[in-house]
């Protein structure tokens, strides 16, 4: 495959392998195509799994006939996510399929060819845990029923899943499932990607978002992690979870690195902002040039960082708890101790993220839309041209502003959008389309207003 691709072409499609829905999904989506519905049939045996149709059922029945009497023996227990996606995958296996490309799949490779890390996995004692507690689970699960592949087999699948599953997501980027799709997986990670996967259900495609003069598996990178994040955050995540050191362009850019950890220059009605370098002294201010040699400041500046990176962590754990109101009351109060950090520190805007998605679910939209408006400009200036973050965050945004009958404002923000999801979405993607019904709306509130003025 040599052919060139330009930034929005869809360079591959894949189905997945194994697929399973998230648990916290099962009452709003089928568990089979993942699309959302509220007219779901559930499984009559088990009663776990549940689909939008007969034919989504029919479809997921060549391997949810041989699950669904583990999960009806083991009920009203329910075995974790990745636990259901590794006995899909032992299923696989049991019916002969490692060496068999996947249907309506590249065909770069099959199952028995990834890559499964066995070693590094073993050297792992966190991985390694989670495995034997999976065996046990696992077992538990199956019973009687299902005769097991050996231990080392299972221990292959395993680093099989863990290194090559993508996190199946919604238009909103937010996690719904998990997939191993055989080809796709062939390709590697770069934090200045030249393509994006997107899903439609479960199926993925994977679009340029750069010009791609060879679109062979090795020529192609996607990013496997949010690249919101500096260079030292990132490396260690893809280390851990992945076990290589990335080395890309992005992450050898030191530039960058300093920019996310960038505060406000000190200097009396100047708008700059000073980088930090990773020696901890300053770099000169992007507006007045100033070089700030105040120890005191630099000592309160990585201080700050340090402080509110430890407050995320903590608000990820009051977030999961679904606590809204908590962690907008912690957002805020930092927001306004720690007004030291620049409009493009990462830690700041990560912040500003998380008050904007708690305004959103408390509906408390006028002060949405003030924190979704400050987590622009980081936006626009950290991730990569044309990947989807900067685009689904103006899509938000727009449609706040349009609620808030900011018509005007909200048709500059959904046409800035529209133009980045045209390039990883696509114009048949239905988060595309629900776009351009958004902007006809504006298009015509918009002149709404002019008729009743003139």
């Amino acid at each position: 495959m040599s052919e060139c691709k330009k930034p929005g072409e869809l360079i591959v499609h894949a189905e997945p392998y194994a697929h399973v829905l998230a648990y916290k999904e099962v009452d709003n989506r089928c568990s089979y195509c993942f699309k959302s519905c509220t007219t779901l049939k559930k499984c009559a045996a088990c009663g776990l799994l549940k689909y939008c149709d007969v034919k989504c059922q029919k479809s997921d029945w060549s391997i949810h006939k041989t699950e669904c009497p583990c999960y009806k023996q083991t009920l009203p227990k329910i075995p974790t996510d990745s636990v259901r996606l590794l006995l899909r995958i032992v299923i696989r296996h049991l019916r002969g399929d490692d060496e068999k490309l996947v249907p309506e799949d590249p065909g770069w490779r099959c199952f028995s060819e990834l890559e499964s890390h066995c070693l590094d996995i073993q050297r792992d004692k966190k991985r390694s845990d989670i495995f034997s507690q999976m065996m046990f689970t696992l077992q538990e699960l199956v019973g009687d029923l299902i005769k097991l592949p050996s231990a080392y087999l299972l221990f292959s699948m395993f680093g099989k899943m863990v290194i090559n599953t993508f996190s199946i997501c919604d238009d909103s980027l937010q996690s719904i499932g998990s997939g191993l799709y055989v080809s796709p997986s062939q390709i590697d990670h770069s934090c200045q990607p030249n393509a994006v996967a997107i899903f439609s259900g479960k199926t993925v495609q994977i679009r340029a978002v750069a010009e791609i003069p060879d679109v062979a598996p090795e020529k192609l990178s996607l990013s496997y992690i949010d690249q919101l994040r500096p260079s030292a955050e990132r490396i260690d995540e893809l280390e851990e979870q992945y076990y290589f050191t990335c080395q890309c362009s992005r992450c050898l850019d030191k530039n960058i690195d300093e920019v996310m950890y960038s505060v406000k220059c000190p200097q009396e009605k100047c708008s700059g902002y000073l980088g930090i370098k990773s020696d901890d002294t300053f770099k000169s201010c992007s507006n007045c040039g100033d070089i700030n040699t105040d120890q005191q400041y630099i000592t309160q500046s990585l201080k700050t960082i340090e402080i509110v990176d430890e407050r995320l962590t903590k608000l990820e754990d009051i977030k999961k708890n679904g606590d809204w109101s908590g962690v907008l009351s912690i957002c805020e109060e930092c927001l306004k101790s720690f007004h030291i950090l620049s409009e493009l520190n990462v830690y700041r805007t990560r912040l500003l993220d998380l008050a904007f998605d708690s305004c959103i679910n408390l509906e408390l939209w006028q002060k949405a839309l003030k924190y979704g408006l400050q987590t622009l400009e980081a936006y626009r200036y950290h991730y990569p041209v044309n990947t989807p973050n900067l685009s689904l965050q103006l899509m938000k945004v727009g449609k706040i502003q349009l609620f808030l009958e900011k018509t005007e404002d909200s048709l500059k923000t959904l046409q800035e959008a529209e133009t980045g999801l045209q390039i990883s979405h696509g114009v048949e993607h239905s988060l595309y389309q629900a776009l351009l019904q958004l902007i006809a709306q504006g298009t015509e509130e918009l002149r709404h207003k002019i008729r009743e003025q003139s």
